[in-house]
């Protein structure tokens, strides 16, 4: 079977202990039912951190259901007890890889299986991962292209918008509106049953006209509250379970502070804020190309599943959106406090928020439909979280 993977999953190597953010920390590692049955037959390894309070125990000690899901219960510092003092893994030092539940063995690689096709991509919650992506090609195919057609049209309009989004001569943002603006209108076209021609939507007429009426859009107040309404509601419950201490304090209470400050300033008329963000978003324009490969990878990996339908696609493509808009003004909230962000800042922060919102699509459609009135957004919402 044709495997499609792009060039980031090929170069892929765990650098382990010197990661600067690992991945045994801070967020649920399930353990597979298979992994768990042999969980219980081996003792947890002298490396570990536990191995002396945990003398004749099993691995299987160190998991808990949690959410009706079996995972490694975490320490108090909300690490994975197998977690030695120099960031290895203690189960892979004593037992090797193949002891390792099927999360941690794949991470952060996924893959998804179609009926012609594997896809193979990175998910975006690993710094290495995220390095790969500010190098340039690292969203291309070795023997795949986007603007290929495939026969299957729901195919060939994910490679659309990972077309559009990976577009160089436009901003991120304004490359989401546009392609948001196709997913709406091929909507349209689908429910008078008329078949998209993807076609149109690469015409220079079409794609001039479009591009002339995105990029006259302000950035607004209520744009700004929005994203920071969006923000405080997805950290919400990580900020009160103590999870990214490094970063969810300072950002969460930027963000309050924000929020009264936006609201007295669309009393008063003050445009302190506005100024500030526009130095922001141009101080960002270093990071397109990064953000511009994250946004491709993210389509790749998340708007096409295999027993997707075209709402979930666009859902997927909404949350994407989102995922970005928490990114972007994460970084905002950060740039506020310090007035100049490094790389580290945009990279750690990036994968911060990306390990906040990777939820499953079960999990995706339940936020999606409880948070807003219909899954499809309103053009006017949609460009109101772009900015």
């Amino acid at each position: 079977m044709k495997e499609i993977f792009p060039r980031s999953y090929a170069a892929f190597h765990c650098i382990g202990g010197d990661c600067s953010n690992t991945c045994c920390q801070e967020w649920k590692i399930t353990v597979d039912e298979a992994c768990f049955q042999r969980w219980k037959h081996l003792p947890v390894p002298e490396t570990s951190a536990h191995a002396q309070t945990a003398k004749d125990r099993k691995l299987s000690f160190h998991t808990e259901i949690r959410d009706g899901v079996r995972v490694i219960r975490l320490n108090s510092e909300r690490k994975c007890p197998y977690l030695t003092e120099n960031r290895l893994c203690s189960l892979v030092i004593r037992y090797g890889e193949e002891v390792l539940p099927y999360t941690c063995d794949v991470f952060p690689r996924q893959y998804h299986e179609f009926p012609d096709r594997i896809e193979r991509s990175l998910v975006s919650c690993c710094p290495e991962a995220v390095d790969l992506l500010k190098e340039p090609g690292s969203m291309t195919f070795a023997d795949y292209s986007v603007q290929d057609k495939t026969g299957d049209w729901k195919q060939d309009l994910r490679n659309l918008a990972m077309e559009y989004l990976m577009d160089e001569a436009c901003t991120p943002e304004t490359n989401l509106k546009r392609c948001f603006f196709v997913l709406l209108d091929v909507a349209d076209r689908r429910k008078r049953e008329v078949e998209p021609e993807l076609g149109r939507y690469r015409e220079p007429g079409f794609l001039n006209e479009l591009l002339t009426a995105i990029e006259g859009l302000p950035v607004t107040i209520d744009s700004i509250l929005e994203r920071n309404e969006l923000f405080l509601d997805l950290t919400f419950e990580y900020h009160k379970q103590g999870m990214y201490r490094n970063w969810l304090p300072l950002l969460i209470r930027q963000a309050e502070i924000l929020e009264v400050k936006l609201t007295q300033d669309e009393k008063t008329g003050d445009n302190s804020i506005h100024t500030k963000y526009r130095a922001y978003r141009e101080s960002m324009r270093q990071y397109d190309t990064l953000f511009r490969s994250f946004l491709g990878s993210e389509i790749f990996t998340s708007m096409l599943l295999p027993e997707s339908e075209y709402p979930d696609m666009v859902m997927m493509y909404e949350w994407i959106t989102m995922e970005y808009a928490a990114v972007m003004h994460a970084l905002f909230l950060l740039y506020s406090s310090k007035s100049s962000l490094s790389y580290e800042d945009v990279r750690d922060l990036l994968v911060t928020i990306t390990r906040i919102t990777g939820f499953d699509e079960d999990d995706i459609s339940d936020y999606m439909k409880e948070s807003f009135a219909a899954p499809v957004w309103e053009w006017g919402y949609y460009a109101l979280v772009t900015g």
